[in-house]
């Protein structure tokens, strides 16, 4: 399970359709729908249903949202505060990121 699959769920359901909350999220329409797919897969359970023009959570969906939405809520604002203290430390101070690209043959 990926904080990345939870923040899917939860855009799913502000929104009513894996459509707008691909569009939301800046994901592909098929992005949204595998990383339901694999979250299900893992479970073992269906999470959404249709219903009529919307998608709704089956009743294994929301009993495992009640429990899992908390855990993206603690995530977000343990991000919020990390990168608050981030900033508070750096502020005034320069710094530099590299990225390192690397593309090559692996030895196994």
């Amino acid at each position: 399970m990926e904080i990345k699959q939870l923040t899917t769920i939860q855009m799913i359901l502000n929104k009513g359709s894996f459509l707008k909350a691909a569009e939301s999220l800046g994901y592909a329409p098929s992005t949204i729908s595998l990383h339901i797919q694999q979250l299900e897969a893992y479970l073992g359970i269906r999470l959404f249903e249709k219903r009529g023009r919307s998608m709704a959570l089956t009743t294994e969906g929301q009993v495992f949202w009640e429990n899992e939405r908390h855990l993206l809520e603690q995530f977000t604002q343990l991000k919020d505060h990390t990168l608050s203290e981030l900033s508070k430390t750096i502020q005034g101070h320069e710094m530099a990121i590299a990225v390192v690209a690397w593309k090559g043959n692996a030895i196994y």
